[in-house]
């Protein structure tokens, strides 16, 4: 896992996103989880149960991405009560991480009440928590044994008398809360997992390139051979951890629990599912086919193992020791002393049951009838146990003819050619894992290498080092006041924070749309009334340009999300059209009079050019990647305000988490935004702009 590409993308040092924290804490969270379920001591499952919680925590606290363990997790314990699995191990491990889990999340001032709010939050709360306490009750009167000696009839008419009273009682309180706006809608991330790209209703979240769907190229490169392997890994998870138990439960074979494998199944399909919706969950993929890889190859060495030694007791009569032949025990003698055990309990089950009717018989202080019930119902129970005793019998009956085929002397062989086959098979194709870990390491270097730097090819064919992003940021760094404020894209706020160590105006944290819409009608307006506004707002303004993925190819993106609150940018027209290029490379008037297109081309077109007594331009890297803008004419005012604490909304006093306010002269501006809230929200009532705007930007949107 620790090569895999899909991991490596999100987990390598020099990264600028939380992801390169938050899937370490996705792995340790997923695997005290599994840890829970797999153990058989209370004491250790309670500490696991526990730890996951803690590790979920840190989840949590560093990406939104915890949303998806929350229900990756109640998945899997929702899979395993309709599998039959349920047992108290179950319902105290998810009980300790869920309770501990959602205390520390709603302690992060970005979450606060979501866990409980929250739709796509409350499904594991709700849902499973429902199901498991009702099992739990009837676990705690002792039900579930007494469930096991009625009819099917009489199973489904208790599991539906207990469970309608919990969906009731959760229906009931849905149906108060409902009404006065206590839950919260479905984010528009969560919606693009399950509608197209660009067909979210977000412009935010749709001009996210990682929200693409991945195709079978992507796949192949980030998961490399594991395409091929995990599959195999994969059925054999569905063979032993959802199949087998329904013939030889874990109480039967006294074996550790086989619910971790439900939870890679579980696991692996989600992933899969939600990967070819959104290319950026490809990280999720990562972990689980290292694992599923792992779990295949390790099927065939047990096998080709268990041959072996199976060949060598039989040409060589070599026998190992008792130490040694607990752990490396060929598969017939595994499965024969599995058929003892489950045929002496089948006796056993067999004789206690007799000897409590007999018990029961000569017990003179148990109660009867005239008409003979007592004996009635205990021919009932009597007859329900040899039921169950014939069940198993027909199990180990069919189970001792696959082991007298398996065990046949001409079946041995065969193995033991399959045994040859497969090591053969190893060797012939181990020239994969070679590649796999030439790619993996090739790509590492590239994926551990400073995003901001790269090198190109000049036109004569130079060799060069592109370094204008850090040059540039270090200039921030280094020649601007330790107080100046730098307006520029959400997508570098990161890096002007981490490398330029100077105040962004926003980053990759992009919880409040509205915000990120200011900025974009900022770089989508005219240049005089653009700087009627960041004056009040900002010191510097940084822009990306020189070509590809620049400032000027995003501002499309730019317009519409400002749009989305300030609708007087592009009126009546959602996915602003108007704010673009002709063929041919002319811009339209919106985009010729925006200050971000005057900025980008000033002094590259002989006819851009910025106004300097709004703009002075004091810094523009080598090869015209990134261009800094100072401000002219800032208030000082607005600043000094900004930068009062009184002025701040903390969630609590002394709080690190401060949401600031914007000056009091923006106060015109701001009164023309509309809270996206409106379009999201439906405890919101849209008007009838709201809802035109939606349709609008759905209709022109599906058109693309």
């Amino acid at each position: 896992m620790a090569i895999i590409p899909a991991h490596l993308m999100r987990s390598v040092g020099g990264g600028y996103d939380n992801e390169s924290v938050a899937v370490s804490c996705l792995c340790l969270t997923f695997l005290l989880w599994t840890y829970s379920l797999s153990g058989t001591k209370p004491k250790s499952m309670t500490a696991w149960g526990i730890f996951a919680g803690l590790a979920y925590i840190c989840m949590a606290a560093t990406w939104g991405g915890f949303i998806f363990v929350l229900n990756m997790i109640g998945l899997h314990a929702f899979v395993l009560f309709l599998l039959g699995r349920y047992t108290n191990k179950l319902y105290s491990a998810y009980t300790l991480w869920y309770v501990i889990g959602t205390i520390g999340a709603i302690q992060v001032p970005v979450i606060g009440y979501g866990p409980i709010k929250s739709l796509e939050q409350l499904a594991p709360g709700v849902s499973v928590d429902t199901a498991l306490n009702s099992s739990f009750v009837l676990t705690m009167f002792g039900y579930h044994k007494k469930l096991r000696k009625v009819t099917w009839t009489q199973r489904l008419v208790v599991y539906l008398t207990i469970f309608g009273l919990a969906g009731a009682a959760a229906a009931a309180g849905i149906a108060y809360l409902w009404p006065r706006g206590y839950f919260g809608p479905l984010s528009s991330r969560i919606r693009g997992l399950f509608v197209e790209h660009t067909r979210t209703g977000n412009p935010l979240v749709d001009s996210v390139a990682e929200h693409q769907p991945a195709n079978s190229e992507a796949f192949y490169q980030f998961l490399n051979v594991t395409c091929y392997t995990a599959p195999v890994g994969l059925a054999v998870a569905v063979l032993v951890g959802v199949f087998k138990p329904f013939f030889k439960p874990d109480t039967v074979t006294g074996r550790a629990s086989q619910d971790p494998l439900v939870f890679l199944v579980v696991y692996a399909l989600v992933t899969y599912g939600f990967s070819t919706k959104m290319n950026r969950l490809m990280l999720m993929m990562g972990p689980v086919a290292a694992v599923l890889t792992g779990l295949a190859f390790g099927v065939v060495l047990d096998f080709v193992v268990g041959e072996v030694n199976d060949l060598l007791d039989m040409f060589f009569g070599l026998f190992l020791s008792d130490a040694k032949k607990v752990k490396t025990t060929p598969v017939k003698e595994k499965v024969e002393d599995e058929q003892e055990v489950v045929e002496s309990e089948a006796v056993n089950d067999a004789s206690s049951s007799v000897k409590k009717r007999k018990k029961a018989k000569k017990d003179p202080f148990t109660p009867s009838t005239p008409t003979g019930k007592s004996d009635s119902k205990d021919a009932q129970k009597s007859s329900k146990s040899v039921e169950g005793d014939e069940s198993q019998g027909v199990v180990g009956a069919i189970e001792g003819i696959c082991m007298k085929i398996w065990t046949f002397f001409l079946v041995r062989l065969l193995r033991k050619a399959a045994a040859v086959g497969c090591v053969f098979l190893l060797y012939e194709h181990h020239h994969h894992a070679i590649d796999f870990y030439n790619t993996a390491s090739e790509m590492s270097v590239g994926l551990s290498h400073p995003s901001i730097m790269f090198q190109a090819t000049l036109r004569d064919g130079t060799q060069v080092m592109v370094d204008d992003y850090r040059e540039a940021y270090w200039w921030l760094r280094d020649k601007t006041p330790a107080d100046s404020r730098v307006l520029a894209w959400w997508d570098y706020g990161y890096q002007i924070t981490g490398i330029g160590n100077r105040t962004s105006i926003a980053d990759g944290n992009t919880w409040n749309h509205e915000h990120i819409a200011l900025i974009g009608r900022c770089l989508t307006s005219p240049e005089k009334r653009a700087h009627a506004m960041i004056k009040h707002l900002a010191d510097y303004v940084l822009i990306w340009a020189g070509g590809g993925g620049d400032d000027l190819a995003k501002s499309p993106h730019m317009a519409r999300i400002g749009n989305s609150v300030f609708d007087d940018i592009c009126p009546d027209d959602p996915t602003c059209q108007n704010f673009g290029f002709y063929q041919g490379g002319k811009p339209t008037p919106m985009m010729a009079n925006s200050l971000l297109f005057k900025l980008h081309r000033n002094r590259v077109n002989p006819q851009v050019n910025v106004d300097p007594k709004r703009f002075k331009e004091v810094f523009m890297s080598e090869y015209g990647k990134v261009r800094i803008y100072e401000v002219v004419g800032v208030s000082k005012k607005s600043k000094q305000w900004a930068a009062n604490a009184t002025n701040k909304v903390c969630d609590a006093p002394g709080s690190w988490y401060c949401e600031g306010q914007y000056p009091p002269a923006l106060a015109p501006v701001l009164k023309k935004r509309k809270s996206f809230a409106q379009l999201e929200d439906f405890n919101l009532k849209k008007d009838a702009a709201a809802k035109k705007y939606h349709e609008e930007y759905m209709k022109k949107m599906g058109s693309k």
